[in-house]
């Protein structure tokens, strides 16, 4: 296939992808605003690391360990106070306990926070299910590897002379 339109191609599903992402972005906007029902919902929303903090406990829970005060700041990095914070705040509501696993005290989801982030996987299931952004990375990447010579011929100086295909990853 000529150069030129493989380039052609590439441009415009690069321009489709763009789109598609813009898209994507504006439904996680949209549903983030509209998922204030519950108090959990509405403190996760207000800000990025509380709503990192909530999926950091989730993630916590959902592999069997636990996060500490200062693994928190570390991993969402924010102050040790900041992390303190949301520690309590969340404590207070019930939306994460502490626990020990294997000697080591810290936090991590409780089942009501477990409960909010299955609907929040359950949500963006639904979201990606009905949004073209997979297909547009999908067909650009295919075409970028169409971009690639797919054939190699060894030089007189290599051991084997015979022509080889090369696997496109």
């Amino acid at each position: 296939m000529n150069a030129a339109k493989l380039k052609e191609a590439e441009d415009l599903l690069f321009e489709c992808y763009g789109t598609e992402l813009m898209v994507y972005q504006l439904q996680i906007y949209k549903s983030t605003q509209g998922r204030k029902q519950t108090k959990l919902q509405r403190y996760t929303s207000s800000t990025r690391q509380r709503n990192a903090a909530w999926k950091l406990f989730c993630y916590a829970r959902s592999v069997n360990q636990v996060y500490n005060k200062t693994e928190i700041s570390q991993q969402l990095f924010i102050s040790r106070q900041g992390a303190h914070i949301i520690v309590e705040d969340c404590l207070q509501e019930g939306w994460v306990k502490e626990v020990t696993i294997c000697g080591k005290p810290g936090f991590q989801a409780s089942d009501v926070a477990m409960d909010e982030w299955r609907t929040f996987v359950r949500d963006h299931f639904a979201r990606i299910e009905n949004n073209m952004l997979r297909e547009a990375r999908e067909s650009l990447k295919y075409i970028r590897n169409l971009r690639q010579p797919s054939l190699h011929i060894q030089d007189a100086n290599e051991s084997d002379t015979s022509v080889k295909r090369r696997v496109n990853t």
